[in-house]
Formats: C-alpha cells, sequence, structure tokens
C-alpha cells in the first residue's frame, strides 16, 4: 500500500480507514488511533519509531523503547534492560 503524507486529521482518518480495509482488519476489531499532524508529531515523538524498533511494555506503560546507534541495536542493552527489572535470572 502507497499513500501521499497525510496533512490534516481527516486525511490521516482516511489513511487508517484503508489501511485496515487493505489488510482485512476492519472487521476484526482492532482499535486504532491516529494523531493529528497539524498539531506536530506527537507520535513520533513519544513511541519514536524506526524500521527495526524494540519495545517493553509493562501492564499499560512502555518501559523500554530500544535506541539504534549507527543503524543497528544492541540487543544486550535490551538483555540487561530485561535481566534489571527481572532479577538477573533468566528470561
Amino acid at each position: 500500500m502507497s499513500v501521499r503524507q497525510p496533512r490534516t486529521l481527516e486525511e490521516r482518518v482516511e489513511v487508517c480507514k484503508s489501511m485496515l480495509e487493505v489488510y482485512g482488519l476492519t472487521e476484526a476489531g482492532f482499535e486504532t488511533a491516529v494523531d493529528d499532524p497539524s498539531e506536530g508529531n506527537l507520535f513520533s515523538e513519544t513511541y519514536k519509531p524506526w524500521p527495526i524498533r524494540m519495545y517493553v511494555v509493562e501492564g499499560s506503560r512502555i518501559t523500554f523503547i530500544s535506541e539504534p546507534e549507527a543503524c543497528a541495536h544492541d540487543v544486550g542493552k535490551l538483555r540487561d534492560f530485561l535481566e534489571q527489572r527481572h532479577g538477573g535470572g533468566v528470561i
């Protein structure tokens, strides 16, 4: 699916609806949310999306977001985070 960058909330909602339809998710009951591009890049600033990004979600909070360096990830940082959070045991 290829779309032009939405510039308004209405355009972004339409892109979201199209994506749900194209991928057969309309009837699946997925909840979706969009941010209003006229208010800045709230989603990007909050979730820092990148082609490869690792998250740890605990309860309803994101507690870890990987930070790529030189277009790569150090999985050891994720491992260290998980070991610290879970008592250093085998994960």
